[in-house]
């Protein structure tokens, strides 16, 4: 399971459309958004409504959905960590859901019901700013990953940028 995403496990183990139509409309879910801090990262999916800041991570890695969610919650320093909560999403988690160490284990199928049972920490306005806040913070951080991918790219490898520079030195010397 650990490579697979989110979607591809509730395409597997239930209709991704049948599970995210679910989701109460006063959710705003982000997919497959840029890691801040990783450039090479992503994290699945961001949902974000009155009962928080769920940061779902496909498979089992405990760490890995601390460490997502912690980078999410930097995005938004005004709003307390109990405000943000880490969601491992897989077809081996336990129904309806545990929640071991601070980390929520859940079902596809029961992601929508778990969003909407947990006490309300965010009014409507609060939604709109915390989704303003995330929002930009990811595109920073995909802005950041398309850079370092770049940068990747067009970087000239050091035997050739060194032998270069002998010549031109080699050149002066000559002159």
């Amino acid at each position: 399971m650990a490579g697979e995403s989110t979607s591809e496990i509730v395409e597997q183990y239930g209709d991704r459309r049948a599970v995210l139509a679910r989701v109460p409309r006063e959710w705003t879910l982000l997919h497959d958004v840029a890691w801040p801090g990783r450039p090479a990262g992503t994290i699945d999916h961001v949902a974000i409504g009155p009962t928080g800041v769920f940061v779902l991570t496909a498979g089992s890695c405990v760490a890995e959905a601390v460490a997502a969610t912690d980078a999410v919650s930097a995005l938004v320093p005004g709003l307390r960590r109990e405000g943000f909560r880490a969601v491992l999403v897989g077809p081996d988690h336990p129904a309806p859901w545990v929640e071991v160490d601070g980390v929520i284990h859940c079902e596809p199928v029961d992601l929508a019901r778990l969003l909407r049972s947990c006490p309300r920490v965010l009014t409507s306005e609060e939604v709109a700013g915390v989704v303003g806040v995330v929002h930009v913070g990811l595109e920073r951080a995909e802005r950041a990953r398309r850079t370092a991918a770049t940068v990747e790219v067009i970087a000239v490898p050091p035997q050739v940028a060194v032998a270069g520079r002998r010549r031109r030195l080699r050149g002066r010397r000559a002159v």
